[in-house]
């Protein structure tokens, strides 16, 4: 009897999936399976394969230079890679980070924030130093708040009431100090929530904490290294995504959504620190007032890139290890053991080869905090080198580009990011050969119309 028989599983359920990966992506990415991952990782490999060549030889031949760290067999070996790269940073590189600090002072990084804010998003920023007190806000020195508000005439809001509405505020607390989680992380307070039945627009309060050392000028005014810059802006974009996604329902508010479009915002947004047309604008001497000559911050941001290919080829092998564990062991396909699947993904996708008699799977915690998550960050950054070409390579102030991301941000978990960015229009998600990879390189972004479903 039909009428009897019984219904098929509803998609959410994890019955309905082959494998943990699967019911995984189905239900909380753009990707939505592990075949589409795994695709995606293949030709990201295959584009980064000549530069990530291209500097493990430039890495061999400096090593070849001494004695004691020769590469054994013209080989690099894992246990002196890092420190070879290290080392190979700094023989080109000399310019001192502590000395471009002085050029980073944590007054001028909030100006150049607020700089974005207006002109590409249309919002206002108030920054104000929050006292102390047992009646105050504070629970820590050097606590900065800021007040977000739509900018009048900005054209962001339906109607002219909602101009100059505060959207949220975001508490900075920035400086490492004695029994403080050492961490780099924004944590949402309030979520923000739309005008709904009767219950009045809620603003977001969010916080970043961060773990700087808290350098200071001799006048005593803190100042960041650029790496404490650039983790500054990274971790705003993810504070302004939840300042911006108002949803009706706090579960959707936010980073509550895709996990693999978590990390859109912030990596979107830490690209405007170092951009020539954005620094130029905040990046001062903290005693003389002088501009920071942009040839010295170059010089350093490629130091610090030298080997991100080499860098990258390694997380993605990491990740195809991540999807086969979580995908492929569940339909039975592969049957290798867990170490056998590090080492021969390892030695598929990077050139840094794996330590014989060692587990590689040992030191990669994230095989169980974010099983079958791990390609997440490599994904958003493609993303958002892609859009931040299109929409802020030739003019960071760009309003019509802030609208772009504003509605990406806008929506969270409320309407799918993939139909999203798909609506966009701009071509965002095709392939361009003038684009910039997220480890350089023109061209080198795989063709993501293909992996965004």
């Amino acid at each position: 009897n039909d009428s009897l028989s019984t219904p098929p599983p509803h998609p959410l359920d994890p019955s309905a999936a082959a494998s943990y990966g699967e019911h995984s992506l189905r239900v909380n990415s753009l990707a939505k399976s592990p075949v589409t991952v795994k695709a995606f990782l293949g030709e990201l490999s295959e584009l980064l394969e000549p530069k990530a060549r291209e500097e493990y030889d430039s890495l061999v031949e400096f090593a070849g230079r001494s004695s004691r760290m020769a590469p054994q067999g013209g080989r690099i070996q894992p246990w002196n890679a890092a420190f070879l790269q290290q080392q190979a940073k700094a023989s080109v590189v000399d310019v001192d980070e502590a000395f471009l600090s002085n050029y980073f002072p944590l007054a001028g990084c909030l100006q150049g924030i607020k700089l974005v804010l207006r002109e590409s998003f249309g919002l206002e920023c108030e920054v104000s130093r929050v006292e102390g007190g047992p009646e105050g806000e504070s629970w820590c020195q050097d606590l900065h708040k800021l007040t977000l508000r739509e900018r009048e005439g900005a054209g962001n809001s339906p109607s002219t009431s909602q101009e100059g509405r505060e959207v949220g505020a975001v508490y900075l607390d920035l400086f490492r100090r004695e029994k403080k989680v050492q961490q780099n992380a924004h944590y949402v307070v309030q979520c923000a929530r739309k005008e709904s039945q009767g219950r009045p627009f809620q603003p977001a309060i969010v916080v970043i904490l961060c773990s700087f050392g808290g350098r200071r000028a001799s006048g005593g005014e803190p100042v960041l290294f650029p790496s404490e810059a650039r983790t500054l802006f990274h971790e705003f974009g993810h504070a302004l995504h939840s300042v911006l996604s108002s949803s009706k329902y706090h579960y959707l508010s936010g980073t509550r959504a895709e996990l693999d479009f978590i990390e859109v915002p912030s990596t979107l947004f830490e690209k405007f620190a170092f951009h020539p047309k954005v620094v130029e604008t905040f990046a001062r001497h903290v005693e003389t007032g002088e501009a920071l000559p942009l040839r010295l911050l170059e010089t350093w941001v490629r130091g610090e890139e030298r080997f991100k290919a080499l860098g990258m080829k390694a997380q993605i092998a990491c990740a195809m290890s991540d999807q086969i564990a979580h995908h492929d062991w569940g339909l039975g396909t592969d049957g290798r053991d867990i170490s056998e699947i590090f080492i021969g993904e390892t030695a598929r996708h990077a050139l840094i080869p794996h330590a014989p008699k060692t587990l590689p799977q040992c030191r990669f915690a994230p095989i169980v905090h974010y099983g079958s998550y791990y390609y997440t960050y490599i994904y958003a950054e493609c993303i958002s080198s892609a859009l931040f070409h299109d929409l802020f390579r030739e003019n960071p102030l760009s309003r019509e580009g802030g609208q772009v991301a504003r509605t990406l941000l806008a929506n969270a978990g409320a309407r799918d990011p993939a139909r999203l960015l798909h609506e966009a229009g701009g071509g965002y998600v095709r392939p361009a050969s003038a684009r910039e990879g997220p480890a350089g390189g023109k061209g080198a972004i795989p063709n993501l119309e293909k992996f965004i479903l």
